[in-house]
């Protein structure tokens, strides 16, 4: 490779307000620029709120669009990490841009990614060639490794998601709150808001007055939104989080208490912290599970479209009555997956140390 400055291609960085997928990003260039600090960053992203870019500005990102394989003469690596956008028959479609890439001499890395199942029989061989010829792929759950193994992906890793190596940010509130609520709004029906309210009630008839957190906040998915009209049909009095708050600002917030939560980095933040969490599913197939399965936490996940608002109060009252051991099983585990978590770098590091080397 020609001695120049490294340029490296952000592939799907969802710039849409979401507090966990900027942290990943946000992360991910950090500990990139401590290892090459003359390297250049390109972003696709399907829509970019100024939120996002704010939090991004330090590390000076070109934005380009998601149809990233126009730039590629530009760049030398392209680097996928994150959410639920590989998705079963979505898969081969997204990979043929990754196929591209390899075809012109670049790179291609997988950073801790869900992988979801459903890809047509004749296209698994073609996904997991453009995977096999990349230089790194990790799966950030067992789910996503055993179903990439399946279809015959060689060298799959399993590590956490990054969120894990996110560093708390200082954000002060008004009160104490022990229940704290995250819910994605834009999926939320009004009959769960109902039902979220009644339990709600009722936390705050026993526990205290619970906080309403954004773990996203763009727009058209914007929590906040979701939480007022929660709040608006409670008897009790809430606190509703209206800023528009980083991971690690979360990842203060919850410090303590009970998170209920059907946003996957939410409940990662809440993991993180040795905060005991309530996980509302689905979000997309193998996220929450896989974060369950991490910790074998004890306490299952909630079907939303079956949740009765006092049975979820009576697991909320369980964990509340022993929340030392429940801490104890998230907080004994932890160590693992911080340091399993920020592993990835050096491995990235490694890969890219080689190719640039040829």
């Amino acid at each position: 490779m020609e001695n120049k400055s490294l340029n490296i291609l952000l592939a799907h960085c969802w710039q849409m307000g979401n507090s966990g997928d900027n942290a990943l990003w946000k992360n991910m260039m950090r500990r990139l620029r401590e290892s090459f600090p003359d390297c250049k960053f390109y972003v696709a992203s399907q829509k970019i709120e100024e939120w996002d870019k704010d939090q991004l500005k330090e590390f000076k990102p070109i934005y380009v669009s998601m149809d990233w394989t126009n730039d590629l003469d530009k760049v030398d690596i392209v680097l996928s990490q994150g959410g639920g956008y590989m998705k079963g028959k979505g898969i081969p479609r997204i990979l043929s841009k990754f196929k591209i890439a390899q075809d012109l001499g670049k790179l291609t890395l997988f950073a801790t990614q869900s992988f979801v199942n459903g890809i047509p029989r004749k296209s698994r061989a073609s996904v997991a060639g453009v995977l096999n010829n990349s230089g790194l792929v990790v799966a950030r759950e067992k789910q996503s490794f055993d179903f990439l193994n399946g279809i015959g992906v060689k060298n799959v890793l399993l590590l956490p998601d990054q969120v894990f190596d996110v560093d708390p940010e200082e954000y002060k509130l008004k009160d104490n709150y022990f229940v704290k609520i995250g819910i994605r709004g834009y999926l939320a029906s009004e009959d769960f808001m109902s039902k979220m309210a009644i339990y709600a009630d009722l936390v705050s008839e026993t526990i205290g007055k619970v906080l309403f957190v954004p773990v996203g906040h763009g727009l058209g998915r914007d929590d906040r939104e979701c939480a007022l009209i929660i709040s608006s049909r409670m008897k009790h009095e809430s606190q509703v989080i209206t800023d528009r708050i980083s991971a690690g600002q979360l990842k203060t917030i919850l410090k303590d208490g009970i998170f209920v939560s059907d946003r996957y980095h939410g409940i990662v933040c809440s993991a993180s912290m040795g905060t005991p969490f309530i996980a509302l599913n689905p979000d997309i197939d193998y996220k929450m599970p896989g974060v369950i399965d991490l910790f074998e936490y004890p306490v299952k996940m909630t079907i939303k479209e079956l949740m009765n608002p006092l049975q979820l109060f009576r697991q909320t009252i369980d964990i509340y009555n022993d929340i030392e051991r429940y801490k104890k099983i998230l907080n004994d585990r932890l160590p693992k997956v911080k340091q399993d978590a920020k592993s990835v770098y050096k491995l990235i590091e490694e890969k890219i140390n080689a190719y640039i080397s040829k």
